[in-house]
């Protein structure tokens, strides 16, 4: 039995600009997430993990390539249905927590 990866992002590629530079924050990244794994971006500062995981996340788009979560190809997608999708299909844990800045818990 072949099972298919539940996210997939193949030739990813996108182009930041920094200031008055363009930077290639990815180039040509390929990934393919299968049902029950556990995956860990890992990398030095300014390398591009939280670009991957915004892509991967719905929250950006790619220059190029494709992205795809349980079949559903994204970039043809609006901006509306791409919002379903984030709330449909992925949970995020962010690592900054000021979401709510002045709020307590009491």
């Amino acid at each position: 039995m072949t099972t298919t990866a539940t996210v997939q992002g193949h030739n990813l590629r996108k182009t930041l600009k920094i200031g008055e530079e363009r930077v290639n924050a990815l180039d040509n990244v390929s990934i393919e997430i299968y049902p029950g794994e556990m995956v860990a971006v890992r990398g030095r500062p300014s390398s591009s993990k939280s670009t991957l995981l915004h892509i991967l996340g719905c929250m950006q788009r790619p220059d190029t390539g494709k992205v795809s979560i349980d079949g559903l190809e994204l970039s043809a997608l609006s901006d509306e249905e791409l919002v379903k999708v984030r709330g449909q299909k992925i949970g995020f844990f962010f690592e900054a927590f000021n979401l709510l800045t002045n709020e307590t818990a009491s």
